[in-house]
């Protein structure tokens, strides 16, 4: 046999070897649920933080009172992730309102409809046209000593109320005597992956 033959029977041998390698088994896709199932457990996660996260930033802050204020498709970046999964985007203006009475934190949008199970409807326009008036009325109702509404100069998660929605009657801004950015509700929030809290880092 010719040696120049023996460099490419020997790179033959080595494929064949290899070739007959019995290859490990494929692991197994994990099972995709459909969107509709998909969603209810997005939703059951999201109920479990707001259960959980959201009453222990509010009160690490001292924040009786939170406020998250978007428009249709100009939704702020937290109150975002806070819609139903089965929503694209909040409804005309959309307005969430955590309120901490020092044992359960109520959850209320001030708007014509529930927004999921997570927040009851709050508004009802035959009673009371304006809903900014709305808002104001619920506020002072409970009385809070400290809130929080969603502008921030120095981080955009937090700044997602537009100036066209600080409403023209009595709608809280961090102007306002009693109100300010919810910039560590805010980051917190967005940086939590838990259901249930443990530490989070420093706003300050």
């Amino acid at each position: 046999m010719p040696r120049r033959l023996l460099p490419a029977l020997a790179f033959l041998a080595g494929c064949l070897a290899l070739s007959s390698t019995p290859r490990p088994a494929r692991a197994q896709m994990p099972a995709i649920l459909p969107m509709r199932e998909r969603a209810a457990v997005i939703d059951g996660w999201l109920a479990r933080r707001l259960e959980t996260v959201v009453p222990a930033l509010m009160r690490r802050e001292g924040i009786d009172l939170w406020v998250l204020i978007a428009r249709e498709y100009n939704e702020d970046p937290v109150l975002e992730t806070m819609l139903p999964a089965t929503w694209l985007a909040a409804r005309r203006r959309t307005i969430l309102v955590f309120y901490d009475d020092g044992e359960n934190v109520e959850r209320l949008a001030v708007a014509r409809y529930n927004i999921g199970t997570a927040f009851a409807g709050a508004w009802v326009p035959e009673e009371e046209p304006d809903q900014w008036k709305r808002l104001a009325d619920l506020i002072a109702a409970r009385d809070p000593a400290a809130i929080a509404v969603n502008r921030s100069a120095t981080f955009a998660l937090a700044d997602g109320l537009t100036d066209a929605e600080e409403g023209p009657s009595g709608s809280p801004s961090p102007n306002d005597t009693g109100a300010a950015s919810s910039l560590a509700n805010a980051w917190r929030w967005a940086g939590s992956r838990r259901a249930s809290p443990t530490r989070w880092p420093s706003t300050r």
